[in-house]
């Protein structure tokens, strides 16, 4: 799709004609994508290669890198991209429904009619929901009262108001995952896109994850864990009760989240991190001995 496609608002224009084949945040992958930079600051994901088309404020053209050859100037770039996500982003190529064998499915259970792809061996309890652009693998389990596919948390605060981002991506949860009671699996915004639970993983009861999140194979996530957007969780992970993890964050391989945690920074594989704002855990006991007056 061309720029010069696009309907434009009134205070929106077109510097330089280019093609674009998908719309992705700076660090999307894939090619030819048209992205937004909303300042200065966010000009490092500028340099992502891959990114054909941007949409930017006008004190923001001299400073571009020459890779970027389609250019969008617009007083709100992020109101701008968001919008023409909104009115041209697509859902998959539709299909009926499909359930594996041998699956045990509540008849109070909740399954989207469409672009729903459920494995064999799969237990779905009652007042669970399904939404569409979801797929569950084999021997899964999805307990009472929890949603997956539904559509994410994204107000962007535009110069027109608060935009509701509409979500045209999927949820891929693998096999043997556990899913208890009263979670929040989200779907992702963009349609080349999915949030991802891998293999054997096992979320506990009143877990969120958010849109476009990464969990890897065999991690732990349990009760009350927060998770926001864009999140990538390595294999066997442990996420204690009640942590929080910011959006954007990656936690590495068989990495320890103690409880109530707030993570802020990366993780790193292996590590273990305690606090608010959470530090390695070691550093967090040294601190408390030396506020103890014991260091």
């Amino acid at each position: 799709m061309k720029l010069t496609e696009l309907r434009l608002e009134g205070s929106e224009k077109i510097l330089a004609d280019y093609t674009f084949d998908r719309m992705g945040t700076l660090n999307a992958e894939g090619n030819s994508i048209l992205s937004y930079l909303t300042g200065e600051k966010f000009l490092a994901g500028a340099l992502n290669e891959r990114i054909s088309c941007l949409v930017c404020t006008e004190g923001l053209l001299g400073k571009l890198p020459g890779h970027i050859k389609g250019i969008l100037v617009s007083k709100d770039p992020a109101g701008t991209f968001y919008r023409i996500h909104n009115e041209y982003g697509r859902r998959r190529e539709s299909f009926q429904s499909r359930i594996g064998t041998n699956c045990e499915i509540s008849p109070l259970a909740y399954i989207a009619p469409l672009n729903v792809q459920i494995g064999c061996h799969v237990r779905i309890e009652e007042f669970a929901s399904i939404k569409e652009g979801s797929c569950i693998g084999d021997y899964s389990v999805i307990r009472a009262g929890s949603v997956i596919g539904g559509e994410g948390f994204q107000f962007p605060v535009t110069s027109t108001g608060i935009l509701a981002v509409r979500h045209y991506g999927g949820v891929v949860i693998g096999k043997n995952v556990e899913v208890q009671q009263l979670c929040n699996v989200a779907r992702a915004v963009f349609p080349w896109d999915d949030t991802v639970i891998g293999d054997d993983t096992k979320l506990d009861a009143l877990v969120h994850i958010a849109h476009a999140d990464k969990v890897g194979r065999g991690c732990r996530i349990t009760a009350g864990v927060s998770v926001a957007g864009s999140v990538c969780i390595g294999d066997g992970a442990w996420l204690g009760v009640n942590a929080v993890v910011r959006d954007g964050i990656r936690i590495g391989k068989h990495a320890r989240v103690s409880l109530g945690s707030v993570v802020t920074k990366n993780v790193g594989d292996g590590e273990t991190v305690t606090g608010n704002f959470a530090v390695s855990h070691k550093l967090f006991i040294e601190n408390m001995k030396k506020a103890a007056g014991k260091g």
